[in-house]
């Protein structure tokens, strides 16, 4: 039993030792007496936000219709007249900019194969929107938003119903 009892002391007294803190103490200083010791500090620049971005983009009304000119019976020259010019419904992009950063909107039309003929007309090709970094004295920003009307310019043939004509692809920078 002795013979446990040692060990326990010995390997309480190395895990005591292994605990240990070192403490570097002055020399014995007597009345009035100080020491000092130096005080150390390094700068480090802390990561700056950077430019982030956050952009939603809804598209409103981009099943266009399109009516064609009509005629009109004209009962005392006995001929058709025009009464209407071919005319294409509008849609809407709308860009809302959640960003540290303005952005620039871009849109850009592709047709697809069998209409070739079919244009698009963005009455903004490089739309602004301005960042939603805009709180004022430390106050959370809101975000802005701003709009790309579109219309298709061409004659759409007869009979086409529901079909896919192009695309649209807006690029953010």
């Amino acid at each position: 039993m002795r013979l446990k009892s040692v060990i326990s002391v010995c390997a309480a007294a190395s895990m005591l030792l292994a605990t240990a803190t070192v403490a570097f103490a002055a020399d014995s200083l007597g009345q009035n007496g100080s020491d000092s010791a130096e005080v150390k500090a390094t700068y480090l620049a802390g990561e700056s936000a950077g430019a982030i971005y956050s952009v939603d983009i809804s598209w409103k009304g981009m099943d266009f219709t399109y009516t064609s000119a009509g005629t009109k019976w004209n009962p005392e020259t006995h001929e058709y007249d025009p009464n209407s010019v071919a005319a294409w419904t509008t849609g809407e992009i709308t860009i809302t900019n959640h960003s540290n950063v303005d952005i620039m909107a871009t849109p850009e039309y592709t047709a697809e194969e069998n209409f070739q003929n079919i244009s698009m007309n963005f009455d903004n090709d490089e739309l602004r929107v301005m960042t939603a970094d805009n709180g004022v004295d430390g106050a959370p920003g809101t975000p802005v938003t701003g709009k790309i009307v579109v219309t298709p310019q061409g004659d759409l043939a007869e009979g086409v119903v529901d079909t896919k004509i192009g695309s649209i692809v807006i690029t953010i920078v």
